[in-house]
């Protein structure tokens, strides 16, 4: 059970990588604050952070502290580079979406679990690091 869960968190690391959100945080697009976009999430139990990846998308991280299911309540400010946001939001390593309406949403986070979500239409090809070796034989 803990290999499984490992090898997920490796694939989603992975892919988070290939966005570029695991490097770059000194970048002023890249960071919360003044002059870069900003997340509020309510309850305060719940932290979030949101980044723009390396094609110019908008991606929310989440993580719930609580070992409990949170529901919350995610407002994305706008900044000079990105407006304000409706339509769908991709959960990424789900196979689902949410509704966004004016820069904000509702969902809910698993106890101690974490959340990314995709803001429009995705800017990145659309390709997976994971797969089927056909030469592997194990």
């Amino acid at each position: 059970m803990l290999w499984n869960e490992c090898r997920r968190l490796a694939m989603e690391l992975s892919e988070l990588r290939e966005l570029g959100l695991l490097y770059r945080p000194t970048n002023p697009d890249y960071a919360s604050g003044p002059n870069g976009m900003k997340v509020t999430v309510q309850p305060s139990t719940v932290h979030g952070t949101v980044r723009v990846d390396r094609c110019g998308g908008v991606v929310v991280l989440l993580a719930n502290t609580l070992n409990e299911p949170t529901a919350v309540r995610v407002s994305v400010e706008p900044s000079s580079t990105h407006g304000t946001y409706s339509g769908a939001a991709t959960v990424l390593f789900e196979q689902r979406q949410v509704a966004v309406k004016l820069g904000a949403f509702d969902d809910v986070v698993d106890g101690y679990g974490s959340r990314v979500y995709s803001l429009g239409e995705p800017h990145c090809p659309a390709h997976s690091s994971a797969g089927i070796i056909k030469s592997n034989l194990l």
